[in-house]
């Protein structure tokens, strides 16, 4: 099954929003990353993997494809970890994700989530697409929180 969720990613002072697609699918267990990716993005499965399973959620045993959207630009950050999480988690149940929220978040291996660095700039970015709700980490609420007119989810 194909997920799709929203995130951004940093340009200089500012970011652009970022689709992450997520496809499960048949095949031997595999997990790609593509869509000019950095290293903390490329070895995100080594914190993925272990963070799905102790929250209590299946990782698939099958060939799980992540595309990063647009992907001839580049992308760094480890809060690209819970979009990708979420990806795989809701297509194993088989859910679609919200289409008018974003996702920004590192996870640890308990399936915790981290604070990140840029959240101000990655909210501006999705918010100028439309977007009202953001995910993120309880620590960069309070950054985020001068966003009147946005829904803030920490």
């Amino acid at each position: 099954m194909l997920t799709r969720i929203i995130t951004a990613s940093l340009l200089g002072v500012g970011g652009y929003p970022v689709t992450v697609e997520t496809d499960v699918g048949r095949g031997m267990p595999a997990f790609r990353v593509v869509g000019l990716a950095d290293a903390t993005i490329r070895e995100s499965l080594m914190r993925i993997r272990p963070a799905v399973k102790n929250s209590g959620f299946s990782f698939p045993m099958q060939r799980v494809t992540v595309n990063l959207v647009p992907a001839g630009r580049p992308k760094e950050g480890s809060h690209f970890d819970l979009p990708i999480a979420l990806g795989v988690i809701l297509s194993g149940l088989e859910c679609e994700p919200p289409e008018d929220a974003a996702f920004f978040g590192e996870v640890s291996l308990d399936g915790l989530v981290n604070g990140i660095n840029g959240a101000l700039p990655l909210a501006l970015a999705v918010r100028n697409e439309g977007i009202r709700t953001i995910v993120l980490p309880e620590p960069n609420a309070q950054e985020v929180s001068i966003l009147r007119d946005m829904k803030i989810v920490p």
